[in-house]
């Protein structure tokens, strides 16, 4: 049985990590050359929406387009994770006053 880490939207200056969890399924389903263990996704986002960092280590992909598309939706899935607690931010900030 293989196991895949949860992929997570992390901003390092705000705790807690938000989980995707499609996308670590679907690269449990992802064959991969000379591997039996699906690799570890990574991605970083700041608070304003900028990818800073989006990594897939070791992972050569037979569906270089399927796997293009989730890449896609994941970047997407970030900027509204991104969004939504910066407007979370400013309303507690705006509460705390």
């Amino acid at each position: 049985m293989t196991s895949t880490r949860i992929v997570s939207v992390t901003d390092p200056d705000t705790a807690p990590a938000h989980e995707i969890a499609d996308l670590a399924t679907y690269l449990e389903t992802v064959e991969f050359r000379g591997s039996t263990q699906p690799p570890t996704v990574s991605a970083t986002m700041s608070l304003t929406g900028r990818l800073t960092r989006f990594s897939l280590p070791e992972a050569v992909f037979e569906q270089e387009q399927e796997i293009a598309e989730k890449a896609a939706t994941l970047l997407e899935q970030m900027r509204q994770t991104a969004q939504r607690t910066t407007l979370r931010l400013i309303r507690e900030q705006r509460a705390a006053r």
